[in-house]
């Protein structure tokens, strides 16, 4: 999972398999919760919430949880506040 920011004030997610075939690329509306310091967006009927630990995907019939490798965790989800994203809402 990688959280971009690029040459653009936009925020990008993108998810690949071990291959590192892109499984999932979002461009759209975020929202940074500052009281749980998560970062979430919706596609469709699915909801992600993307935190320091991990990743849970939310669905109509069940919640997944991802946890990250923590040898591959790099930077703080908090630096977005930091940058000002056309994409990103903070509540």
């Amino acid at each position: 999972m990688n959280l971009v920011h690029a040459f653009s004030n936009q925020l990008y997610y993108v998810f690949t398999d071990k291959e590192n075939k892109v499984e999932l690329f979002y461009d759209e509306d975020f929202i940074y919760h500052t009281d749980k310091n998560i970062l979430t967006f919706t596609r469709k009927n699915t909801s992600y919430q993307i935190s320091a630990t991990g990743i849970t995907v939310l669905t109509p019939s069940k919640n997944i949880p991802m946890n990250a490798d923590a040898e591959t965790i790099e930077g703080e989800l908090a630096s977005l506040l930091s940058l000002t994203l056309s994409n990103m809402h903070i509540e």
